[in-house]
């Protein structure tokens, strides 16, 4: 395995794995009610 495999490998377990704030925020209560009575 060469180095910039092995970095690779690094970058995309870190992209994965990692806690940037670029998720989705959370459902709010509203949305979330509604999703339970839709799909229980």
């Amino acid at each position: 395995m060469s180095l910039w495999q092995f970095r690779a490998i690094v970058e995309g377990y870190r992209k994965a794995n990692s806690t940037d704030d670029d998720k989705p925020p959370a459902p709010t209560d509203a949305e979330h009610d509604e999703l339970m009575a839709k799909y229980g």
